[in-house]
């Protein structure tokens, strides 16, 4: 009669079965160690290129805020001029420094804020990704700096808006339409307009015609002297987050 003998080493044991077991569980460890540094490496990617994008928005702003101040200084030191002849009653007499100046102050000037990488980073909830709670915290202040910024820049323009309402009745186009330069230099109000020959009469000798129109000036010189120094702000902030977003590199 036949015996068949089981061998005690089919299947390698309980030890061999217990070493797969380790290395199917270390082999899923490993997966989920790779998938999670994998992740890692393209959220910190993602994290560069959003900052890079926020930069680039923050070095427009910078420029556009250089090459608009020289117009926004001159649209205040005419306005300044406008005040100054009219308080002390030499507009009167001297018609075409009042013609130019007025002319001057009435260019409308503005800061646009660039937001492409802004809004990207925002609408793509990429504000998660960014780590560094200064950063994160800084380009919120600087969005809320902007908002406000934004605000004075509106109220300006209502103001201006009466400005220039006012100033159909007071300034004669047909003065107007001799000073305009041909070859003047883009931004550089000083190249614009040129001083209307001799004294040319004002539409109006109004009084309060004319006190309406400088009511509006001297209250849009005041809000744009504010306004200029919120942007002196607001370029400090884009400066310094720019420096805070490259160190990150």
């Amino acid at each position: 009669m036949e015996v068949h003998h089981h061998s005690h080493g089919a299947g390698g044991g309980w030890k061999q079965h217990t070493r797969e077991i380790l290395m199917l569980l270390a082999a899923v460890a490993l997966g989920f160690l790779a998938e999670n540094v994998r992740e890692h490496f393209v959220e910190r990617h993602r994290e560069r290129d959003y900052l890079r994008k926020i930069a680039q928005d923050l070095r427009d702003d910078i420029e556009n805020m250089d090459k608009s101040a020289p117009l926004e200084q001159a649209r205040i030191a005419a306005g300044s001029r406008l005040l100054e002849l009219y308080n002390s009653g030499e507009y009167k007499r001297r018609t075409a420094e009042f013609y130019l100046q007025g002319r001057i102050f009435m260019v409308r000037s503005s800061f646009v804020h660039t937001n492409a990488g802004f809004l990207q980073v925002i609408h793509s909830g990429g504000m998660r990704l960014i780590t560094d709670p200064r950063i994160l915290d800084a380009i919120q202040k600087y969005e809320s700096a902007v908002e406000k910024h934004r605000g004075t820049q509106d109220f300006n323009d209502i103001q201006m808006t009466d400005v220039r309402r006012f100033g159909t009745e007071v300034f004669d186009v047909r003065v107007i339409s001799t000073m305009l330069v041909p070859d003047r230099k883009p931004l550089d109000l000083s190249t614009y307009y040129r001083t209307p020959e001799g004294n040319p009469a004002l539409l109006t000798d109004d009084e309060k015609i004319i006190n309406r129109m400088m009511v509006g000036v001297f209250s849009a010189v005041n809000i744009e002297s504010i306004r200029q120094s919120r942007l002196k702000d607001l370029r400090e902030s884009a400066t310094a987050l720019i420096a805070m977003i490259e160190s990150r590199r």
